[in-house]
């Protein structure tokens, strides 16, 4: 029901506030009087064309403002939620017309268009002239009319809610479908990504480990060579450092007798002597476990290559690789959940 509509700036008209109340309301007046320039005016709140010719002579702008009241269920209650526009039994509609000939319209205070109002309009007001019904030469308004005459506007509401949830479920249904499809077709792959990362059986820093582990089999040799002469050049010649010190101590050893203040360099030389023949005995069992091992060198550089071709597919470290293992284990599983939600929606039973 039109509770009251307000006319501001509107052709001829300054200022008008009109109250309607329940049942017949007339407008009577003399030719003249403005009775169809209100009616003029409710059209625009219908969708109806507007023009700057309507704005008062001296005004910026012309404004028409109406006020709906209307049951909790009624049809517009659905209109305006499909719309995301709140309703709680009112309906305010406002269109503005400035002199550039902009056309501005407000439902429930929320910005809209023109298509919106001309798509509401007909199911709040029916305007008609002599000889003229339009609501009731308008097929879709039939249904409507003849399920009010029938007592079924509640069951048309019921029907209407149930097919939302219907078409609601219905385009999850197909989305569904639609990303379980796609999945499918990148699923080979995945699977492909996924077993070949865990077949790899990568292990943050192995990478790292291996090159330094390449680094000494390729100079093995080097090593062997340096760690030998080192024992040698210490303990084993004729001339090494140990013996030449052990002469030394011995004579230091007879130098105390004469002057004890020598017994200060005495220990130091022994001390010496017991750091460097340690020194000489690792070095001895440092190259006698090395050896030259090309098959071992192939497998480390078969090894490297494999990480390598991973972090080019993959990612730039082990750890990255990982991670994207991870990430794609975290799809298969959010595929098995969307599979789930399918056959839920398809057999709800």
């Amino acid at each position: 029901m039109l509770a009251q509509l307000v006319i501001t700036d509107f052709a001829i008209i300054d200022s008008l506030s009109a109250s309607f109340s329940g049942g017949l309301n007339i407008l009577s007046g003399e030719t003249g009087a403005g009775k169809s320039i209100i009616i003029n005016a409710a059209n625009l709140i219908l969708g109806g064309r507007a023009s700057p010719d309507l704005i008062r002579t001296g005004a910026e702008r012309a404004v028409v403002e109406a006020l709906f009241q209307l049951p909790l269920k009624s049809p517009v209650s659905s209109f305006l939620r499909d719309m995301d526009i709140p309703f709680n039994g009112e309906v305010l509609i406002k269109r503005t017309i400035s002199k550039q000939g902009k056309s501005r319209v407000w439902i429930n205070g929320t910005l809209s268009t023109l298509q919106m109002i001309a798509k509401l309009g007909p199911h709040l007001i029916s305007v008609s002239g002599q000889n003229e019904h339009q609501l009731l030469l308008k097929p879709d308004s039939h249904l409507f009319i003849l399920d009010d005459f029938g007592g079924l506007t509640n069951d048309r509401l019921v029907l209407n809610e149930l097919y939302r949830d219907y078409y609601s479920l219905k385009e999850n249904t197909e989305r569904l479908r639609s990303h379980l499809k796609e999945e499918a077709e990148r699923r080979e792959l995945t699977q492909f990504q996924i077993k070949e990362i865990e077949e790899a059986q990568l292990v943050p820093g192995e990478d790292a480990e291996l090159e330094a582990e390449k680094s000494q089999l390729i100079h093995v040799e080097r090593l062997i060579d340096i760690a030998f002469n080192g024992y040698q050049a210490l303990y084993e010649k004729d001339e090494s450092v140990l013996s030449i010190l052990s002469v030394l101590a011995k004579n230091m050893d007879k130098g105390v007798t004469i002057d004890h203040r020598l017994e200060h360099f005495k220990k130091q030389l022994e001390s010496a002597q017991a750091q460097l023949e340690d020194v000489a005995l690792e070095l001895r069992d440092f190259y006698s476990h090395l050896k030259v091992d090309p098959k071992r060198l192939e497998e480390v550089e078969e090894r490297l290559q494999h990480i390598r071709r991973l972090k080019k597919k993959y990612g730039s470290s082990i750890e990255s690789i990982v991670s994207f293992k991870e990430e794609l284990s975290q799809k298969e599983y959010q595929l098995t959940q969307k599979k789930e939600e399918l056959k839920r929606f398809e057999d709800p039973d």
